[in-house]
């Protein structure tokens, strides 16, 4: 077992083969800064790992780098919306909104953002101590380019945030 904090219990991984498995990968950063370098400095090997989910965006390239073999029960690709839509358990906008954010996520996510509802989530976000962290890494990591409308959006309702 191996936590977060890079603490491991169980037996030596010493020149052992490790298979990670996982719930999701997106962005890769788990593996990345935290498993993958835990196991290689215990000792261990690991050349593959399985995700549940895998949302097959940064964290696919992330693997390659980390020269691993990654595989997933339920890649979602352009087959899984496809069989999502054809299988009427999504809708068409859904569906559009799904494809346009796999041809281009960055595009996507600024729309999206910028919308009303992405702004109203954005301080929902800012407004709960348990997700502040979560929104400022957006605003000035993910997406800083929306910071200025949301801050001139935000005054228009008597809202000040200092980012």
């Amino acid at each position: 077992m191996i936590y977060k904090d890079g603490k491991m219990l169980g037996p030596s991984l010493e020149n052992k083969y490790v298979i990670h498995v996982a719930d999701l990968n997106n962005e890769g950063s788990s593996p990345r800064d935290k498993w993958v370098p835990a196991i290689r400095k215990a000792g261990g090997k690991i050349e593959h790992i399985f995700f549940y989910v895998d949302r097959m965006e940064d964290g696919v390239k992330v693997m390659q780098d980390l020269g691993l073999k990654s595989d997933s029960l339920v890649p979602l690709d352009e087959h899984a919306w496809n069989y999502l839509k054809s299988n009427r358990f999504i809708n068409d906008d859904i569906y559009k909104n799904l494809r346009a954010r796999l041809e281009d996520r960055h595009s996507w996510a600024i729309s999206m953002l910028k919308s009303e509802r992405g702004f109203q989530r954005l301080i929902e976000l800012h407004d709960n101590p348990k997700t502040t962290e979560k929104f400022l890494k957006i605003i000035r990591a993910g997406y800083p380019d929306v910071k200025d409308e949301f801050i001139d959006r935000a005054k228009k309702i008597n809202r000040y945030f200092s980012i």
